[in-house]
């Protein structure tokens, strides 16, 4: 895994109260640099890590801190319908169709920090061509 950013970085870009303790600050920085890592971002050098990267992880573990990046959702879009019945015990729900892979789904400063991101992010099905 590769350490994109430390606590000390976080709160140089976000402040000192961005999580409540240190060690709510090292775990969301430990899953930020693994959410970093999987994203599998390329031209840059490990060793002189770029600023925007910096300030992205810096908000990915602000994300982290608050239990949202690796939250899942059960469900999701807009409720259409919803029937409840008691003696019977029914219970009906119907959602309007979204795209779940769909980035609007994260949290805000979760997608400021993928667009800062974007130029390091590589296509996995992508390959170069020599001749």
């Amino acid at each position: 895994m590769t350490t994109f950013i430390t606590s000390d970085q976080v709160d140089e870009v976000l402040g000192s109260s961005w999580a409540s303790d240190q060690a709510t600050k090292n775990k969301a920085v430990l899953k930020a640099n693994a959410y970093m890592t999987s994203l599998r971002l390329a031209n840059f050098d490990p060793k002189n890590i770029p600023q925007d990267m910096i300030n992205a992880g810096a908000y990915i573990a602000s994300v982290a801190s608050s239990g949202q990046l690796f939250a899942q959702k059960e469900n999701s879009g807009v409720v259409l319908s919803s029937m409840v019945k008691a003696d019977g015990v029914e219970t009906t729900e119907t959602y309007a169709g979204i795209n779940t892979e769909n980035e609007s789904l994260l949290p805000d400063d979760l997608q400021f920090a993928l667009a800062l991101l974007s130029s390091y992010r590589s296509n996995p099905l992508a390959f170069n061509v020599f001749r």
